[in-house]
């Protein structure tokens, strides 16, 4: 979901990823989000996510050791560097209600097309 600084939503989409891990997942969702705001220069990014383990590898307090999460890091640092400014920050689960709300939504659609 991309909302301005005043909490307008611009943005909100999902997909079902197929087979992936929860981290995998979790970075999918940033690099779509941040393809969609494309940020340049002029751009101020804060990322809210409830995934401590990308928080963390984000802001550089973890290293990424996983092998399928290497290239999505990398991609995400790139968009984040190409910001103005960024900012990572971890919010509690019970506050992304609305994440995981489109995360399952993305999941129910799945399920029923394979019905």
């Amino acid at each position: 979901m991309i909302e301005t600084p005043e909490g307008v939503v611009v943005s909100e989409g999902c997909a079902y990823l197929g087979e992936s891990t929860n981290n995998q997942a979790e970075y999918e969702a940033l690099l779509r989000a941040l393809d969609e705001v494309a940020p340049d220069r002029e751009t101020e990014v804060e990322v809210l996510s409830d995934s401590e383990l990308m928080v963390k590898q984000l802001r550089g307090e973890y290293r990424v050791k996983s092998e399928g999460l290497k290239p999505l890091y990398v991609r995400a640092v790139r968009h984040l560097l190409r910001a103005g400014r960024s900012h990572v920050r971890h919010v509690p689960r019970g506050e992304n209600a609305a994440a995981d709300a489109l995360a399952n939504q993305a999941i129910d659609a799945y399920a029923l097309e394979e019905s």
